[in-house]
């Protein structure tokens, strides 16, 4: 179960970390915050060494809820070495979701390293594309030759 912080003890358990931080702000009124709580409890035992969890509760510590610019709940927060390096407002979209706002937010994590950039190897020359190919030109249309109807047979006066 994730620890419960407070405006007193934030700056010693989160920001004083010496690992990962996975803030949870909710509400006892808030019905979506506590939608949450087995989806971290299972993320808790997850990333269990690796991240700590805590829970801070928006109406005890609205003066820190304003220093961290939290307006909405639930919101999510992730603290490395002290300084919040992701948000999420709302949830996290279920155990898929809320692993990934976690593990891509870990330091060493492959999205928060540069792609390589894939590099041909020197004895192979890069393939040379063919000239383009010219438009089809298409003739003009020509309006369909008009339908001519045959007079309509007169009859003859009596």
């Amino acid at each position: 179960m994730p620890t419960d912080v407070t405006e007193d003890s934030f700056s010693e358990v989160v920001l004083a970390s010496p690992i990962p931080v996975f803030v949870d702000v909710w509400a006892p009124w808030c019905g979506p915050c506590k939608a949450l709580n087995p989806i971290i409890e299972r993320m808790e035992v997850e990333f269990a060494g690796e991240v700590i969890f805590v829970k801070l509760d928006a109406d005890e510590c609205s003066d820190l809820c304003e220093q961290l610019n939290v307006s909405n709940l639930p919101t999510l927060l992730m603290f490395v070495g002290g300084q919040a390096v992701a948000r999420k407002v709302g949830g996290a979209g279920g155990h898929h979701g809320m692993r990934h706002f976690i593990s891509s937010n870990l330091p060493g994590s492959l999205d928060d390293q540069d792609p390589p950039v894939p590099v041909a190897p020197p004895e192979v020359a890069s393939p040379v594309a063919p000239p383009p190919t010219p438009p089809t030109v298409l003739p003009p249309v020509q309006p369909p030759p008009p339908v001519i109807q045959p007079p309509a047979p007169q009859e003859a006066p009596v």
